[in-house]
């Protein structure tokens, strides 16, 4: 978590306030793939867009999500890749940063 906190401390910022918001959309829906928008219409109302949408980027590039695609800005999350012993492991480390 060191090395990534080093080379995105914006989207490390978020996902250490915002974690547990990010986990909540994703369990909350029963959707296999989603956009952040549609996370927000079914889940936390104490986020924006802009904060999901870095919460999950920080998921992705950290294992504990995927995306299925993008385009035009806006990434399709693939849900069905969602891991969260991943991101145990992911939270744990956001301790010792």
């Amino acid at each position: 978590m060191v090395g990534y906190r080093a080379d995105q401390p914006a989207l490390f910022g978020y996902l250490r306030n915002h974690w547990e918001a990010g986990r909540d959309a994703i369990e909350s829906t029963d959707r296999s793939y989603a956009r952040t928008n549609q996370l927000l219409a079914e889940g936390p109302e104490n986020l924006d867009a802009r904060t999901l949408g870095c919460v999950l980027t920080a998921f992705c590039d950290l294992g504990v999500l995927s995306v299925h695609s993008s385009g035009g800005g806006r990434n399709l999350y693939d849900l069905t890749s969602y891991d969260p012993e991943r991101l145990a492991v992911v939270v744990a480390g956001l301790d010792d940063s």
